[in-house]
């Protein structure tokens, strides 16, 4: 399966609705930059494995929801 940062961003977005936190509360709980947060929200960046697991986490789901291949 291949990544796409329009499907992480679009994935992203809707769990930390869900989760309803902003992008500053999800940036704490995951130990990341709310600009990464803002980045990968804005295509603009790629997560490294370990800021998807770390997110993934924070937003009580897998990684493969986050990458979309779930």
């Amino acid at each position: 399966m291949e990544y796409s940062n329009e499907l992480f961003a679009q994935n992203l977005r809707a769990e930390r609705g869900r989760m309803h936190l902003s992008q500053d509360e999800l940036a704490s709980k995951a130990k990341v930059s709310r600009t990464s947060i803002s980045s990968y929200e804005n295509c603009t960046a790629t997560p490294t494995a370990e800021n998807v697991y770390a997110l993934a986490v924070a937003l009580c789901v897998t990684p493969n929801i986050l990458m979309g291949w779930d």
